[in-house]
């Protein structure tokens, strides 16, 4: 007995020890202390949990640590696989699957793994199929079209295609849209073709209305409209017969979309409100102002010609009164003689239209 209490590996196994805790494992037990008590209150814990937890593994790399921290602390089994899972390391991952079930844990794998700010890799999401992991891949596949990932996409489809996706985003891939409509489970929904409408992105359009998959709402062309997307809108209107609203010529005409305010003027019924008028002229839109007054006969308040005075823009104000001299008032002038001033004929003819025609 005295021999083996005399024995230096006996003592250092002994050692090792204190309140069932691993000697490695005693300065990450005491760092954590006051997170165990306050995390429920505290919003940043986890990223707090990972420091302490990536300091540690900087001291402890080897495989033995790493074991002996997992049979220790049942509470940083949810910190590694989340550490795991976000740098793609693999081995990591089996080892800490080794001791808790992924399945319990209180966030979603297969969206960690593919959210856009995670090194996301194939080999990660083979690996939680390999394991077992049996959470929902709806937000996976959503961040996986987003990134446009299509070898992701490809092997959530073969190996859970059993599950119904709802699709409100799109990708601008034609390969991986090819992939989604290749999968009778996947449902493109009419948010996401409005999406895409509104970016521009014709060709996916036109994919879409081949495969019968184009159903979308008036924001459709509505969007295309205010985006200054020509081809979109006409694609909508005579391909798809799709319906729009007064916002899409309002819109247009606010941000200055000559072309697409011809076009719903000349191809569509639902014309547009005195918002469309009134953005032309406080954004300056001289043409469109032109169209819409001469054209369409749309009237404008003088609120609007005001602030398009006060932004400087002398054309559209010129034109406006020009067109309808009587409506110059004592604000307007004043605001004329101080942003225009060193265009002193305009001036002087602001004020001879004022004294002219009197005050409104």
């Amino acid at each position: 007995m005295e021999q083996v209490l005399l024995s230096k590996d006996v003592i250092a196994v002994i050692s090792a020890f204190q309140p069932g805790l691993y000697d490695i494992v005693q300065s990450l037990y005491r760092e954590t202390k006051s997170l165990r008590e306050n995390q429920r209150n505290d919003a940043h814990v986890d990223a707090k949990w990972r420091l302490i937890f990536l300091s540690w593994r900087e001291k402890h790399p080897d495989q033995p640590s790493l074991i002996k921290l997992m049979s220790c602390l049942a509470y940083m089994h949810p910190i590694v696989a989340f550490q795991a899972v976000v740098c793609g390391d693999i081995e990591l991952l089996k080892t800490v699957a080794s001791f808790c079930n992924l399945n319990l844990l209180p966030f979603n794998l297969w969206s960690l793994a593919t959210d856009k700010f995670t090194n996301c890799k194939l080999e990660t999401m083979v690996c939680l199929m390999d394991l077992g992991y049996k959470n929902n891949t709806q937000e996976a596949f959503h961040n996986v079209i987003r990134s446009n990932r299509v070898d992701l996409a490809q092997y959530l489809i073969q190996h859970c295609a059993s599950e119904r996706w709802s699709v409100r985003d799109l990708t601008t891939s034609m390969e991986l849209l090819n992939l989604m409509l290749s999968c009778p489970h996947i449902y493109i929904t009419k948010q996401a073709v409005d999406k895409i409408a509104s970016m521009g992105h014709l060709a996916i359009l036109t994919r879409l209305w081949e495969c019968g998959k184009a159903n979308c709402t008036t924001l459709a062309m509505d969007l295309a409209a205010r985006n200054g997307h020509l081809q979109v809108v006409r694609f909508l209107h005579l391909t798809c017969r799709q319906a729009c609203t007064v916002w899409a010529m309002d819109s247009a005409a606010q941000n200055g979309h000559l072309e697409i305010v011809e076009f719903l003027h000349e191809n569509r019924f639902e014309g547009c409100s005195s918002d469309a008028m009134a953005g032309a002229i406080e954004r300056g839109h001289l043409e469109v102002v032109k169209f819409l007054f001469t054209v369409r006969g749309e009237d404008w308040p003088m609120a609007s010609l005001e602030r398009s005075a006060r932004n400087g823009h002398l054309n559209v104000v010129k034109f406006l009164l020009k067109a309808q001299p009587a409506r110059c008032n004592p604000r307007l002038f004043a605001i004329i003689t101080s942003k225009f001033k060193q265009d002193e004929e305009f001036v002087e003819m602001a004020k001879q239209r004022l004294i002219t025609h009197g005050v409104e």
